[in-house]
C-alpha cells in the first residue's frame, strides 16, 4: 500500500524502488527531495513576485488605465454639452 508521500509497507522502500535503509540511498534520496523542493520554492517566489507580475501584467494594465480614462473624458464632454 502506497502512502501519500510515495512510501509502501514499513515506510523503509519509496515507490521509486530505492532501499531507505542503506545510509547512502537515504542520503541520495534527501539531497534529491531538497533539491526539487528549492526549484518549488523558487518557482513560487517567482510567481508570488508583485513587480514579476506588473510587469506581466503591464500591457493589460496600461489598455484598461486607457479605456477608463476615454471613458471619464467622454462622460465629462457629455455631460458639458447636455447642460
Amino acid at each position: 500500500m502506497t502512502d501519500p508521500r510515495g512510501l509502501t509497507g514499513q515506510h523503509t522502500v519509496p515507490a521509486n524502488g530505492r532501499d531507505l535503509s542503506d545510509p547512502h540511498e537515504l542520503q541520495r534520496d534527501i539531497k534529491e527531495t531538497r533539491e526539487r523542493l528549492g526549484e518549488t520554492v523558487d518557482l513560487l517566489s517567482e510567481k508570488l513576485d508583485p513587480r514579476k507580475q506588473a510587469a506581466q501584467h503591464k500591457q493589460q494594465l496600461v489598455i484598461a488605465g486607457s479605456a477608463a480614462l476615454v471613458a471619464i473624458i467622454a462622460l465629462v464632454v457629455w455631460r458639458r454639452r447636455s447642460s
